[in-house]
């Protein structure tokens, strides 16, 4: 099934878009072997536009939109969340998700707000992350 990962822009900032090696060589491999997307996201539209220009040459399938463009797509698409996998350190990830029914990974290498860390299920490496989203 297609899976589309709504991904904090946190987990492409965690130092610099330049050093997450592993984070991208796996979401690149996510990417690949199925017909999946991801969707960064921010409510700072000008560091959604930074990690866009960043990203747009390197010929990547990384799609960047705001807070409120998510929340629109999920809403148009609310008869069928089951292809959205949120993935989030913030609490108001963790209201997206709830409010939609839709699975809340997040991950321990960024720094998780409470309700985030609470409810959402842990990920601890970036394998485990793909493996739970690619199930």
């Amino acid at each position: 099934m297609e899976k589309i990962l709504l991904c904090n822009l946190d987990l492409l900032r965690k130092n610099d878009y330049a050093s997450n090696n592993d984070f991208i060589s796996r979401l690149d491999l996510f990417l690949d072997n199925k017909n999946n997307d991801v969707i960064f996201f921010s409510r700072n539209v000008a560091e959604v536009e930074k990690a866009k220009e960043f990203y747009e040459n390197k010929g990547k399938r990384y799609y960047f939109f705001s807070r409120n463009q998510v929340n629109q797509l999920v809403d148009q698409n609310r008869n069928d969340t089951s292809e959205f996998v949120v993935v989030g350190s913030k609490n108001i990830d963790f209201q997206l998700a709830v409010n939609n029914q839709l699975l809340l990974l997040s991950p321990k290498w960024i720094q998780c707000e409470e309700k985030a860390e609470r409810y959402g299920i842990l990920i601890n490496t970036t394998r485990q992350l793909f493996q739970i989203a690619d199930a």
